[in-house]
């Protein structure tokens, strides 16, 4: 018999890391992170017999002091294809928050609503899901449309690679378009080294972010945040702070040694030319000039960087392993070193222990592009390179539990 109950934290541990696609918002390491940080969690799913068929991670808030709102943000974890279980849910939400005082209860589904390629265009004769959104509509859930609002808990779009028919880093690299493979192998050369920030440390990470956020204009979290998730998600080991550091010590002699390779180079094509005048020779001489003089401006500025200090952190980025999926979710980096490409080797790293974790995906999260209405493509374009596809997904559902009140909350938020 089918029942819709509160769950322990275990029951839903077991089955949200069970379930796919693997969603670290509906966790209860988030659950814990949540309620560190002084909020309201429940779990509550439908249970058939003891065996756990759908649940949800619920954070309840005030609204303007009169009202209580219920979200499970990247949820609910179920079967969108029964509609009968969805009429089960219903009743279920409407019963147990309304004894909580809660006017509505809102949720964003996790599944994906039309299968999409790396462009964003619908794949032909791919998965269309339009009819999950027809059950949950028919079984009495509001949709609040298909909306392209960027960076919000309701997005639509997202970034997802394929890891499952890679093996090893190199089959890794060699799926990356020709600019971030470049991009990546340069970090490599110039002796840009990828760390674990450790707990003490993530006041590094928030004064990053926070330089981050004054460039590009979004709300950084506090260092509570993070010590919160770090603690939380660390307790299995699923949630790393990467930063990407240059040893000026060891980059000088990176720089050393490639303005010799270049010289040695120089050396032969200048005799090789002057023994045999050809065009491609010459344009070898004028390569070798060219990467030679850049070494040596590269050297040059060496002074100016030490002024801060033997070791520079470049950039930095939080991930989040869950079930079969690494997510990033968190980055920055600082506008002097932009040129160093130091994100490109923090994701290279991040992917690089997706593949050994055995994950099957990594999720490059929020994304925008002109399939979603938006003319810059800065943030698209650096996810496409390391290849992928596009994820869409159908937005924002709520469900009134108080009638009354719900009509009054729907003035209010028309009328502002």
């Amino acid at each position: 018999m089918k029942r819709f109950t509160q769950l322990t934290e275990a029951e839903f541990d077991s089955f949200s890391r069970s379930f796919r696609p693997s969603n670290f918002l509906q966790s209860a390491a988030m659950g814990r992170s949540q309620t560190e940080r002084g909020q309201t969690v429940y779990y509550y799913g439908l249970k058939d017999n003891d065996r756990v068929i759908a649940a949800g991670l619920f954070t309840i808030r005030p609204v303007r002091k009169i009202f209580r709102i219920a979200t499970a943000i990247g949820g609910l974890l179920m079967d969108y294809s029964n509609q009968a279980d969805l009429q089960l849910i219903r009743q279920g939400l409407i019963e147990v928050f309304g004894k909580k005082g809660v006017v509505k209860v809102s949720f964003n589904p996790p599944f994906t609503l039309v299968e999409r390629d790396i462009n964003g265009d619908i794949v032909a004769g791919g998965s269309d899901r339009h009819d999950w959104v027809d059950n949950l509509i028919g079984a009495g859930f509001n949709h609040h449309g298909y909306h392209n609002q960027y960076g919000t808990i309701d997005s639509r779009w997202f970034f997802v690679k394929d890891l499952r028919n890679i093996n090893d880093p190199e089959e890794l690299i060699m799926t990356f378009d020709t600019q971030n493979r470049w991009a990546t192998r340069k970090t490599q050369k110039l002796g840009i080294t990828v760390r674990d920030l450790s707990y003490d440390e993530l006041e590094r990470f928030v004064e990053l972010m926070e330089h981050t956020s004054e460039r590009r204009g979004f709300d950084n979290r506090d260092l509570e945040y993070f010590q919160s998730l770090y603690r939380q998600f660390n307790q299995q080991d699923e949630l790393r702070v990467l930063v990407a550091e240059l040893d000026l010590g060891r980059h000088e002699q990176e720089l050393i040694r490639l303005k010799q390779e270049q010289e040695a180079e120089l050396t032969e094509a200048t005799e090789r030319h002057a023994h045999r005048p050809t065009k491609k020779m010459a344009n070898r001489v004028r390569v070798a000039q060219e990467a030679i003089d850049g070494f040596e401006q590269k050297l040059a500025d060496l002074e100016q960087l030490r002024v801060d200090g033997p070791v520079i952190l470049l950039a930095g980025a939080l991930f989040i392993r869950l079930g079969d999926t690494v997510t990033y979710l968190f980055s920055g980096a600082y506008d002097k070193y932009l040129s160093f490409n130091a994100p490109y080797a923090i994701q290279w790293a991040a992917m690089n222990w997706a593949l050994e974790s055995g994950s099957a995906f990594y999720d490059f999260y929020i994304t925008s592009g002109k399939y979603a209405g938006y003319d810059d493509e800065g943030v698209y374009h650096f996810k496409k390179g390391f290849d992928g596809f596009v994820v869409e997904k159908p937005g924002k559902f709520s469900l009134i539990t108080k009638p009354i009140l719900g009509k009054l909350l729907h003035m209010i938020a028309k009328e502002n």
